[in-house]
């Protein structure tokens, strides 16, 4: 008759260290700094069409001006003013 409380050994979750990590999974190569960036305007952009221009915080119109500064001078456009 089989235990009800299950193997032991199994069971227990292995330390951090000792874990494998499924056959399928792929690395992730690391992040770029402009990737990192572009994933935030990405994230405020999709806030603007779901909530509206208005509903940014201060320091999130900061950002997405100065990304647009950034973008402006990668590609030697001058940046438009909302203001």
């Amino acid at each position: 008759m089989p235990s009800l409380r299950g193997d032991p050994i199994r069971d227990f979750p292995a330390p951090p260290h000792l874990r494998r990590t499924p056959a399928h999974t792929v690395a992730q190569p690391p992040r770029s700094q402009a990737q990192a960036e572009m994933d935030e305007v990405d994230s405020l952009l999709d806030k603007i069409i779901s909530t509206g221009l208005g509903s940014l915080t201060p320091r999130e119109q900061e950002r997405l001006h100065a990304a647009q500064a950034r973008l402006a001078r990668r590609y030697d456009r001058p940046a438009t003013s909302s203001s």
